[in-house]
């Protein structure tokens, strides 16, 4: 439990995440080399860490098999989608893929030490004037011997600037030196265009949910309730952070509850069934009942039905 226990710890910090890489164990059995990421977010109902984790096995595959056939390697290297960079033990550029050039704008410059190279491969602080801090990069950290990875990169080119994420780790020879520090580049910018648009999207739900006159109440498909607006929290008098995760039926007379769970859950309930909207009887935490109008709406997204 120890790298959980550290990871965790870090996101309490001021100084933001590491990432851990840990082995971890498929539905089917298998074990899958994985890199964790936990990021720390607030809003009105407290703290959160949303986990990402993401498959390394072609990263842990390229390493390992660097030493074993170079020239077979950078032949397969030429065609992958991620950029691949590698300097020697003395840090200097040794090789680029194609999509590390596409993404630099340039190839391999035999003559850019290790203190110039972010600036000579234009790379940039992300929303910043500034040159990357080279203490900072996964490429040039990687000669020490450290794995890490960032986001807060920019490259600079005609074009414009491009968001860039680098994941950086050392490849060891035979005695336990650092033979080659190799890094991993993708733009990142689709990515970071979909996670604005999601975050715009949510809050547009928000802005409107937030000041409805009627509760809203939303649900995953197992009926588990997700979301609680403001005025569902005067109809039924609990607090959002009060019903979070329980079941719809919280909001029930106990005497509803069967017929709630056999046909009238989100799930089921919609326009084509004739039933987008139903009369029963709620029930606020003080036990009191009263009449209400359910009005039921699914939609569907990566993350299931709600």
């Amino acid at each position: 439990l120890f790298p959980y226990t550290t990871l965790f710890r870090s996101a309490h910090s001021e100084k933001g995440v590491e990432s851990l890489e840990l082995e971890m164990t498929h539905k089917n059995g298998s074990e899958v080399p994985m890199e964790i990421t936990l990021t720390r977010w607030e809003n009105q109902e407290g703290r959160f860490f949303t986990v990402m984790a993401r498959d390394i096995s072609e990263r842990r595959f390229f390493t390992r098999t660097l030493l074993e056939n170079e020239h077979r390697l950078f032949q397969f290297l030429e065609i992958v989608p991620v950029g691949i960079f590698l300097m020697d033990a003395a840090g200097r550029p040794y090789y680029a893929n194609q999509e590390a050039e596409k993404i630099l704008g340039q190839g391999i410059r035999p003559g850019t030490s290790p203190g110039d190279f972010c600036a000579d491969y234009h790379l940039m602080e992300a929303e910043g004037e500034g040159v990357y801090p080279s203490e900072k990069l996964p490429l040039l950290r990687a000669l020490k011997g450290e794995k890490s990875s960032v986001e807060d990169l920019e490259v600079g080119g005609p074009g414009g600037k491009a968001p860039l994420q680098m994941w950086g780790a050392p490849v060891y020879d035979g005695k336990g030196g650092v033979k080659f520090a190799v890094a991993a580049l993708v733009n990142i910018a689709e990515r970071q265009a979909a996670k604005k648009a999601v975050l715009e999207s949510e809050e547009k739900f928000r802005a409107v949910t937030e000041t409805a006159i009627d509760g809203v109440v939303l649900c995953d498909a197992g009926g588990s309730i997700k979301y609680f607006n403001p005025s569902a929290e005067r109809i039924f008098g609990y607090a959002s952070a009060e019903v979070m995760g329980k079941p719809f039926t919280t909001l029930l007379p106990e005497r509803l509850h069967k017929l709630y769970r056999e046909g009238l859950t989100p799930g089921n309930a919609s326009p084509a069934d004739g039933q987008p909207r139903l009369e029963l009887g709620g029930q606020r935490k003080d036990g009191s009942e009263f009449p209400m109008e359910i009005t039921f709406s699914t939609w569907k997204t990566k993350g299931g039905l709600f």
